[in-house]
């Protein structure tokens, strides 16, 4: 409204009319005029009233322009007065976990409420208000400011549990869009919260403070009046809170009847305290058993666990693991999505390319993932020879069963491939299937390297440099480093014992060599610091590469070993986790949802961890489903009854309960010079602690213009008058 101002040009229009009304007249003599001369003392008056007049006329002018650019002051005399401008009022209620800690009986949340309330309570006629709930995602619970506070009320009864982080930058910019509209020269935002350090000072939040208040610097406002009310001043500083840290598998897939090992783990925040009693388990909502043991205290305070559970039945689970009750709910829950198939099409090619053979060296890892006396084997296998693999076996079914195309591809020892076979390998990886790639005494390594893996270009995780050491020397075999074993297909085999992984020795194996700029990983290492398994990313899918056979080759026994099939298993199901979708997100990550038995494309339900029930409308498969910033289990069901269910994690920092420091309230003065912190509505409103009250002027001016009007009105009568009696 400042532009307004420029208006103040029109001051001068009154003189310069006044200038260019002046005539000039020829001056005669004429001996009778020396009668009708009119006295210096009359002249006098007269020039007087003209200019009086005109200046009337310019302070019109000037006092209407100045009430038009809404022009405010501080002046204390308005105040003295009992003058109290409108204004507008936006609360942002903390929605974040931290706000459900209950301490004395009454949760954070529900003293944000109370104070909500007295802040309504306090407001004038004519003030208007707003709220905005501060989440990941901060939501106006209404599209614009209102002046019915009792609408505004049962906004603020029907929160939203607290749920997942807070991002106050974000939900400041919300608070803004509803003040865009604002006609008032007093604007507030109160902000409503238990005064969690998380979200307000940490760099990447300081970093989006100074881009919030630069922008409002570009865009020539000006920051409204910023206020932090504590809803909890009697928490305790230090709180002692335990949770869960999110559930961990092996792997995103599993086969009817097979056992899956989830891992966890208990989290200490805060001073020492005595862990919950119990962690229930619960399968797709039912009770599914307790974990037996905990184990010891890590670091941090964290108690590790591990469980196991079989699936049943096909289709998408749900396994969730709590803790009982503590004084904050929201992390005593953790989910995990599990995919589980009748079994894994597995194609399997073989180095060794002559027909007829009784005795394949890929027979031991078929044995081991599909035995023939198995009647529900996990994996479904078919075994071809190198020469016989054409690239329509990797997208067609290995049986009858539609559902048993390949997800995972095996290379056992394959010396070459034809051009269109490695091709077809490179698509098979670009859509998301798992190869894993063996090495034994067919491996050619110049062709291997220049066509797969081309200087860390192609697929191949590593170049293949020549096999070291002596089958026949057991005495320098190397055996696996224990440390080597952080994969979450390999985790489980640390532990020593008879048959276990860490028995085996390996006279003989290949040495590879990892590019400078590659992005492939050693996942499993010998003692001598030499690779055993060797991963890479390549488009959607996952190749892992063995520098051993995985056979009985170079006298190793690996193959007698009782963990042998039980870590083909786990590869095989790790490999096949490229072709399922991601079931655990991180916030704001879309769900792609595809229904494990084949349905046209349809109308897709989508229940959200609250709210209510959305709709989909689909036209092709997959279904994707961008809303997901909110924290928890959506399920989505198909037409048929199809269900997929699919987890979003929450913000872990919400269990830290720690309150900002002195230190912390230093940082952010720095972006927010303004911000004030307060432990009462009391405070928020003392004049002592609020900045000084602006007034608005406008009708101060506009009873100016209306003065200055009248007294033109009166001057320009008492001329005109005086001019028709015959006066000067």
């Amino acid at each position: 409204m400042f532009s307004m101002l420029y208006g103040l040009v029109a001051v001068s229009i009154p003189p310069i009319i006044h200038l260019l009304s002046r005539k000039r007249f020829d001056i005669v003599d004429w001996a009778a005029m020396q009668f009708l001369q009119v006295s210096e003392r009359t002249r006098r008056k007269v020039f007087l009233e003209e200019l009086l007049l005109m200046l009337i006329r310019m302070l019109l002018i000037a006092l209407l322009v100045l009430s038009l650019a809404a022009l405010t002051t501080t002046f204390s005399m308005f105040g003295a007065l009992g003058i109290q401008p409108s204004r507008d009022v936006v609360l942002v209620i903390d929605g974040s976990a931290s706000m459900g800690y209950i301490h004395n009986g009454k949760s954070a949340q529900a003293a944000a409420q109370e104070q909500a309330k007295a802040i309504l309570q306090q407001l004038q006629p004519g003030d208007h208000v707003g709220v905005v709930l501060a989440r990941d995602v901060a939501k106006p619970l209404q599209p614009n400011l209102s002046v019915d506070s009792s609408a505004v009320g049962s906004l603020l009864e029907n929160l939203p549990e607290p749920r997942g982080g807070v991002d106050w930058p974000g939900a400041i910019q919300e608070s803004l869009q509803l003040l865009k509209t604002s006609k008032q020269s007093r604007r507030e935002i109160i902000i409503l919260t238990d005064t969690q350090r998380s979200g307000w000072s940490e760099d990447r939040a300081l970093e989006r403070w100074e881009l919030l208040t630069q922008k409002i610097k570009a865009e020539g406002a000006k920051l409204p009046s910023l206020s932090v009310l504590n809803v909890a001043p009697d928490r305790p500083k230090e709180v002692t809170n335990w949770s869960l840290v999110p559930l961990r598998a092996g792997r995103n897939v599993a086969a009817v009847g097979r056992e899956v090992r989830f891992r966890g783990m208990l989290q200490s925040h805060g001073p020492e305290g005595t862990p919950p009693g119990k962690i229930r388990i619960l399968m797709d909502g039912r009770p599914a058993g307790e974990v037996s043991q905990l184990g010891q205290s890590g670091e941090r305070g964290r108690l590790p666990f591990s469980f196991n559970l079989t699936f049943a039945t096909a289709g998408s689970h749900l396994v969730t693991v709590q803790i009982a009750d503590d004084p904050l709910a929201a992390d005593n829950r953790q989910d995990f999505a599990m995919e589980v198939v009748n079994a894994v099409p597995i194609l399997i090619i073989d180095g060794d390319s002559r027909p007829n053979q009784r005795q394949r060296t890929s027979d031991f890892m078929r044995d081991a993932l599909a035995p023939m006396r198995d009647p529900a084997p996990a994996f479904v296998t078919q075994v071809v020879t190198s020469s016989q693999f054409t690239p329509e076996m990797l997208t067609r079914p290995l049986n009858a069963d539609p559902a048993t195309v390949p997800r995972v591809l095996i290379l056992s020892d394959v010396p070459r491939l034809e051009p269109n076979q490695y091709q077809a390998v490179e698509a098979f990886l670009a859509s998301g299937g798992g190869v894993l790639v063996t090495l034994g005494t067919r491996a050619d390594a110049a062709f291997a390297n220049e066509r797969w893996y081309r200087e860390g270009n192609g697929w191949l995780p590593a170049e293949l440099v020549e096999p070291i050491g002596l089958a026949n020397d057991l005495k320098q075999a190397v055996q696996l480093r224990p440390a080597s074993l952080t994969h979450p297909a390999l985790e489980r085999f640390r532990e020593p014992g008879p048959g276990s992984l860490l028995s085996a020795y390996f006279p003989r194996h290949w040495k590879l060599k990892l590019g400078e700029q590659s992005s492939a990983v050693p996942i499993a290492g010998f003692l001598d610091g030499d690779p055993l398994f060797v991963e890479r990313s390549f488009g959607k899918g996952r190749v892992i590469l063995s520098s051993i056979g995985l056979d009985n080759g170079w006298r190793t026994n690996l193959t007698d070993l009782m963990d042998y099939p039980r870590m083909m298993h786990e590869l095989g199901f790790y490999l096949a986790s490229g072709r399922s979708p991601a079931t655990n997100l991180e916030p704001g990550r879309p769900i792609v949802f595809t229904p494990i038995q084949p349905e046209p494309p349809g109308p897709v339900s989508v229940k959200p961890p609250e709210g209510i029930t959305r709709r989909l409308d689909v036209s092709e498969w997959p279904a994707i489903d961008e809303q997901t910033r909110d924290p928890g289990v959506y399920q989505l069901t198909t037409e048929r009854g199809q269900i997929g269910y699919f987890v979003v994690q929450s913000d872990a920092s919400e269990s830290e309960l720690t309150p900002l420091t002195d230190s912390d309230k230093e940082r952010l003065a720095k972006p927010l010079p303004d911000l004030r912190f307060a432990d009462s509505t009391e405070t928020i409103f003392s004049t002592e602690n609020l900045p000084p009250e602006e007034h608005d002027l406008w009708w101060i001016l506009m009873l100016g213009v209306v003065v200055m009007m009248l007294s033109e009105i009166w001057f320009t009568r008492t001329i005109a008058l005086r001019a028709a009696s015959g006066g000067i």
